[in-house]
């Protein structure tokens, strides 16, 4: 399964199993995941909360979830069908996602892959790219990165879709290391 339909699942399930302001227990939500009906594979658990807690949707204390204002914002993307949130990715969520990427801890992620970028001044504007051989190195971000369309598989490289470039600048060029 892609990585922001099991996002959207986690933060559906946290919703449901939350009371209060204490958010939900940790081991029932990932219960809940795992036992929820779907089509396909699943990635690891702990790999979907890592990709929650660095783009800011998700908070960890004390073994409980609690889904942060980013993550309130994403569930109100998914359509509402007879009272029941859809949990299909959709082209709102990439986008809102994409935009958060320069403001979270996602953008330290982006300026690792960016050491790995090459650059084709051929274009214009210039194409961002890498080879597919190295797409191993970065794995699980890079799928991610090509599920929201902010990679685009071109021939036997990945680009930075040119959407996406000005993101991308300002992820790598106004990185400071906290």
């Amino acid at each position: 399964m892609g990585y922001l339909f099991q996002i959207n699942k986690m933060l559906i399930e946290i919703k449901k199993n939350t009371s209060g302001d204490t958010g939900a227990n940790r081991i029932l939500v990932e219960d809940c995941v795992e036992r929820t009906p779907h089509i396909g594979e699943d990635n690891p658990f702990d790999i979907i909360l890592f990709f929650c807690k660095e783009l800011n949707i998700i908070q960890e204390q004390d073994s409980r979830l609690i889904i942060t204002s980013v993550g309130h914002e994403i569930i109100n993307f998914m359509p509402l069908v007879n009272d029941s949130r859809q949990i299909d990715p959709n082209d709102e969520q990439k986008e809102f996602l994409i935009d958060l990427f320069p403001k979270t801890e996602f953008k330290k992620k982006l300026k690792q892959i960016s050491d790995s970028v090459k650059k084709d001044y051929t274009k214009k504007p210039t194409v961002f790219y890498f080879n597919k051989n190295q797409f191993h190195s970065y794995g699980d971000e890079l799928v991610f990165l090509l599920e929201l369309e902010f990679l685009i598989e071109k021939n036997s490289r990945y680009e930075i879709s040119k959407k996406y470039n000005s993101i991308f600048m300002s992820c790598i060029t106004n990185f400071s290391k906290e």
